[in-house]
């Protein structure tokens, strides 16, 4: 909708003016005014997945219409080629048979997922039942059956603490799951016991920067919102409470 400060909405809607600074460089963009049905607005493409800061917004006084200043930036671009290498290298450690498995979650096939994994478990041909047992468990929450993706998740955990030497790293994923089926379960303060014991095994380990504390101090943030504790919250959704990540994840269990 074009930006008119003599529009007068009926729903409630706002008349927007969006300005774009481009330096060169910072995003891909083309001029397409001889394609318009409106030449003269000498309108501009940006590639597909350009990324935008806003620096500011302001309200003229006089029309009502608001303005917003954004920037165009590279660091979209950054963050997924981050993102990208860090899944590489988590596929690196597992093998393809277990990835297999995880692709199908992430494609949204939970129960072929589930029933995946569960022939994995009755089978296992020396692949990790740490991980198995994980990923069932994954499958049960994505399925919102959380008292069997507890289960599944005790049953990871109980192997990997029993294992010499202990997988701290795998740990703190299994961690995190935990919390995830609290929150689920509306206890957010065991939630957060758990997030928080995951968080401090991966500070031992020296490995604040992987995609998965990433993710556990989404959650963590995500609890101090939904109680209203906004400052809190904006910690650890912050740049400044990832910046060792460098990489912003969506809330999903490990």
């Amino acid at each position: 909708m074009y930006a008119n400060p003599e529009w007068q909405p009926l729903d409630g809607s706002q008349s927007v003016l969006f300005k774009i600074r481009c330096e060169p460089g910072s995003a891909i963009c083309v001029s397409i005014a001889q394609f318009s049905f409106h030449p003269d607005e000498e309108e501009v493409l940006f590639d597909l997945g350009s990324t935008f800061r806003v620096e500011s917004i302001d309200q003229d006084k006089t029309t009502g219409m608001y303005c917003i200043h954004m920037e165009a930036t590279r660091e979209g671009s950054d963050i997924a080629e981050r993102y990208i290498e860090l899944n590489r290298k988590r596929m690196q450690e597992n093998s393809v048979v277990l990835m297999f498995g995880s692709l199908l979650a992430k494609m949204g096939q939970y129960d072929e997922c589930h029933e995946y994994f569960v022939g994995l478990a009755q089978n296992p041909r020396g692949k990790d039942l740490v991980v198995i047992y994980n990923s069932i468990g994954r499958a049960h929450y994505l399925r919102s059956e959380y008292e069997q993706a507890l289960d599944n998740y005790n049953v990871s955990f109980a192997l990997m603490i029993s294992t010499i030497p202990e997988r701290s790293r795998s740990s703190a994923i299994v961690l995190n799951n935990i919390g995830c089926v609290m929150e689920a379960n509306g206890q957010p303060q065991a939630a957060l016991q758990y997030y928080e014991r995951a968080l401090e095994i991966r500070k031992d380990l020296s490995e604040p920067n992987d995609l998965d504390t990433a993710a556990t101090l989404n959650n963590v943030g995500n609890i101090y919102y939904k109680d209203d504790n906004l400052k809190t919250a904006l910690t650890y959704y912050s740049i400044q409470g990832i910046e060792n990540c460098q990489v912003n994840c969506q809330l999903t269990p490990g």
